[in-house]
């Protein structure tokens, strides 16, 4: 169950993001899709095969250009010992991750970003499902928006 998915503003330019996820079941997998936009023809997926295994990512199973490139990008804003391999059990919680364009370390390429996470396993498909966007110009990550929305977080019957 998601108890808290928000973007709290802290000043006009940064932001915090708290995710918190609560796990009624273990979780086995954890696909993630990120997506990027560049024209008006919609999202399209940077992910070979469009989702990427992160529980196999994280314990080397397999690799994934793209998920490296960005996981070197935002790593450090993550609290420490979150990103690891699964299970996941209990509550997971991202919280008071900073979105700050000014501090120039984080370069993304500028477009408009779809971020996915899925999480599930052998009994349930569709644990919990948390998708976000995000705008970069000038190779800052500028807005995270859409978070919370009824259509952005989808919680399973």
């Amino acid at each position: 169950m998601i108890q808290q998915c928000e973007v709290i503003p802290v000043t006009k330019e940064k932001a915090s993001l708290n995710v918190v996820v609560k796990f009624h079941n273990t979780v086995q997998h954890g696909f993630y899709d990120i997506a990027i936009k560049i024209t008006r023809r919609g999202y399209r997926s940077i992910m070979s095969g469009n989702y990427v295994d992160m529980c196999k990512y994280l314990d080397g199973t397999i690799t994934n250009a793209a998920l490296t490139y960005g996981l070197n990008l935002v790593r450090k804003k993550f609290p420490k010992g979150t990103l690891h391999p699964c299970p996941y059990a209990g509550t997971l919680e991202f919280k008071n991750i900073m979105l700050d364009p000014s501090e120039g370390k984080t370069k993304f390429p500028a477009a408009s970003y779809r971020v996915m996470i899925k999480f599930h396993n052998a009994e349930d498909e569709n644990i919990a499902t948390i998708t976000f966007l995000s705008i970069a110009k000038d190779q800052n990550l500028y807005q995270v928006h859409d978070v919370m929305t009824p259509h952005s977080v989808t919680i399973p019957d």
